[in-house]
């Protein structure tokens, strides 16, 4: 017996099939907090799988910065809020790194703490430095057009959003794969 639930999941997966068929540049995403779902524009295929779905799948462990990315994605496929949306993207990373780590440091008190993280995982000393360092560059160009200011250029939201999906994806991994050795 179908439930709602489930005539709606078969409608949702009947849709998405179809506009993956007719090659329409949209994604159907699954709000989880609010128990719906929301239409996103497709940038590239490889990196919105990677960096944007599952994303959203990987911070299921991580729920407070999981509904701040959710939160921005819905910003950033409304086309709205330009300024909110790059710094929710910023917040959502804030919000990972405090649940990594479990602790309450904001996003620029965090960065020591990745490169102390990769460097106990065996990280290479110039991986480290260039992933401390672009997550130090990210944090300062978010505070200078975002966080402090109101000064976003739009066509760069996709580059906000892959960055911040790379650098939870890099942390989740090297995790997963030190829970395999151990």
């Amino acid at each position: 017996e179908y439930d709602e639930w489930g005539k709606r999941e078969t409608f949702i997966n009947m849709l998405i099939n179809m506009m993956h068929e007719a090659k329409i540049g949209y994604e159907i995403q699954n709000d989880r907090e609010k128990n719906e779902y929301f239409v996103f524009p497709q940038g590239a295929q490889e990196l919105d799988n990677a960096l944007v779905s599952a994303t959203l799948e990987w911070l299921n462990d991580y729920p407070v910065s999981q509904k701040t990315f959710t939160i921005a994605l819905r910003q950033y496929a409304d086309g709205e809020y330009i300024r909110d949306v790059a710094d929710n993207f910023r917040k959502s990373l804030e919000e990972f790194l405090k649940e990594f780590f479990g602790n309450s440091k904001n996003l620029a008190n965090n960065i020591k703490e990745v490169g102390v993280y990769l460097k106990e995982q065996g990280g290479d000393s110039e991986i480290i430095k260039i992933l401390v360092g672009l997550i130090s560059c990210y944090d300062t160009l978010n505070n200078k057009v975002a966080k402090h200011n109101d000064k976003v250029d739009a066509k760069f939201l996709e580059f906000l959003m892959y960055q911040t999906g790379l650098f939870i994806r890099m942390l989740i991994v090297i995790k997963s794969e030190q829970k395999k050795v151990e």
